[in-house]
C-alpha cells in the first residue's frame, strides 16, 4: 500500500503477505481518507500532518513501474491555501517512467512537470484534499538499497494572522521498494517481484525461494481510488523478530507474501502459497493450517485462516479454497485474498 508503513504476510501457518514495509501502504492512494485531522500543519521530524506520501508496490522489479502518490489537505478550514506546489523527491536511482508527459498525474487536474516532479494546484480550499500521482522505474539491479521519497507541499496562507501572509513548505517521508530481480518474460521473479501496470495481464507471476513459492494469478480488477497503475508483489522474506514472537517464538518457514490494493468491486485474487516442505509439528499435509500475521511492531498476532464458506473466519482478507498435497513432503494451499489497504502475512 503505496509503501507508508506496514504489511500482511502468509507463511506456513499463514501466508505473509510482503517484507516488512510502513503501516497504511495504499491509504493516501485508493482511499479518501484525511491527510490530517488538526487544524494546523505541523512539521514533527520527517513527517507533516498534512501531507501524506504512499509508495508502491512493497518490492519493485528491476525495469519495472511503481507509483507514488503525495496528498496534502487544506487543514485551515478557514483560510484558502494559495500558490499550492506538491512535489516529489525523488531518491538516486530512481526515475520517471516512460514515454515523457506520462509520468504524473493529479488529482484535480493541475499544471504539472516532469523536470520539476510537481503539481502546480494554485488556490486550495479549506478542508480541501490534492493528491499528484508519479509513475517511476529503476534500473538497479536486486537488493540496491534507496533512500526514502520524500514529497513535500508549499503554500501561501494567512491563517488568522494580521494580514500578513506567510510562505509555508512541509514535507514528509516514506520508505522505498525493495528492489527484486527482474521478471522472467515467462512470468518468474526470483524470491521477490512486483510493479505497477494498467495491463493486468502482467500481474500474473511467481516468485520462488528455496521451493517456497507464491504464485498470483490475474488480477480480476484495476485498483479503486483512480490509482494511474495497479500494483501487485509477492515473494518470500525471512520472518521479523515481531513475527516470529507471533507464531509462538519461531516461525516453521519463512514468510510468503502477495500484496494489492482494494480492486473495484471488491474483487479478489487467487494466489497459489506452496511449502515443499510441511512443519515437523504436523502429522500429515491435510492437517496443514495456514495462518494470517496481523499488526504490526510488538503488537503483531495471528490468526488461523479459515476454508472459503466458513461460518466464521478471522483472517479480514484470505480464505482457504483448496489444500493439495505438493511433492513428497510439501503442501499447497488454493487462497482467494481480497485487495487491502494493508499488507498481509502468513504462516503455518
Amino acid at each position: 500500500m503505496w509503501h507508508q508503513k506496514n504489511r500482511v504476510g502468509l507463511s506456513f501457518c499463514a501466508l505473509a503477505l510482503a517484507a516488512v514495509v510502513a503501516a497504511g501502504a495504499l491509504l493516501a492512494f485508493a482511499t479518501g481518507g484525511n491527510a490530517a485531522s488538526s487544524k494546523a500543519c505541523t512539521q514533527t521530524g520527517s513527517t507533516a500532518n498534512c501531507v501524506v506520501v504512499s509508495v508502491a508496490p512493497i518490492v519493485l522489479s528491476t525495469n519495472k513501474v511503481g507509483v507514488a502518490a503525495v496528498k496534502f489537505k487544506n487543514v485551515f478550514n478557514k483560510a484558502t491555501a494559495t500558490h499550492t506546489v506538491v512535489g516529489l523527491d525523488l531518491p538516486d536511482g530512481i526515475t520517471l517512467a516512460t514515454p515523457a508527459g506520462t509520468a504524473i498525474t493529479s488529482n484535480p487536474a493541475a499544471t504539472c512537470l516532469e523536470q520539476t516532479v510537481s503539481c502546480n494546484f494554485g488556490s486550495v480550499p479549506g478542508g480541501a484534499t490534492v493528491t499528484m500521482y508519479v509513475r517511476f522505474t529503476t534500473s538497479l539491479p536486486a537488493g540496491s538499497p534507496l533512500d526514502p521519497f520524500v514529497g513535500t507541499a508549499s503554500f501561501d496562507e494567512s491563517n488568522g494572522n494580521t494580514g500578513t501572509t506567510t510562505n509555508d513548505s512541509f514535507s514528509t517521508s516514506a520508505d522505498s521498494p525493495v528492489i527484486g530481480a527482474e521478471i522472467s518474460p515467462d512470468g518468474h521473479g526470483a524470491n521477490q517481484a512486483g510493479l505497477c501496470t494498467s495491463d493486468l495481464s502482467q500481474t500474473a507471476f511467481t516468485t520462488n525461494a528455496g521451493g517456497q513459492q507464491v504464485n498470483v494469478s490475474t488480477l480480476p480488477a484495476i485498483a479503486q481510488g483512480g490509482l494511474p497503475c495497479t500494483p501487485v508483489a509477492a515473494g518470500v522474506r525471512d520472518a521479523t523478530a515481531d513475527e516470529a514472537n507471533a507464531c509462538g517464538g519461531s516461525c516453521p518457514t519463512p514468510i510468503s507474501f502477495v500484496f494489492f490494493p482494494i480492486l473495484n468491486g471488491n474483487a479478489k485474487a487467487t494466489v497459489l502459497a506452496i511449502f515443499p516442505t510441511i512443519p515437523s509439528t504436523i502429522s500429515s499435509w491435510q492437517k496443514t493450517p495456514l495462518f494470517e500475521l496481523l499488526g504490526t511492531g510488538t503488537a503483531t498476532t495471528s490468526v488461523q485462516v479459515a476454508n472459503c464458506g466458513a461460518p466464521k473466519n478471522p483472517s479480514p482478507d484470505t480464505c482457504i479454497l483448496n489444500l493439495s498435497k505438493f511433492g513428497p513432503q510439501g503442501v499447497q494451499f488454493t487462497l482467494s485474498v481480497a485487495g487491502s489497504a494493508f499488507d498481509g502475512r502468513y504462516t503455518p
